[in-house]
């Protein structure tokens, strides 16, 4: 996630998490990627599909409240 974060200029990472389609549904339902744990683990287990997606987990209702305006941009779009 530091990487990625690193990459695309992103301040306030905590906003933001890696995720992924689950195949043990029926429907596609939405992962978080646990950041503690390994991710091949996870991806090997869970995943329908080996790819991963950003994502904001924790959104806020004044995005002008966000001080760096890359997040602010990426708030937006989700």
């Amino acid at each position: 996630m530091d990487n990625v974060c690193q990459r695309l200029c992103l301040q306030q990472a905590d906003l933001f998490g890696l995720r992924y389609f689950s195949r043990r549904h029926t429907y596609p339902k939405i992962r978080w990627v646990e950041l503690d744990r390994p991710l091949k683990k996870q991806l090997d287990k869970y995943a329908q599909e080996p790819y991963l997606y950003l994502g904001v987990m924790f959104y806020v209702n004044d995005v002008s409240l966000l001080e760096d305006e890359v997040t602010r941009y990426d708030c937006r779009l989700q």
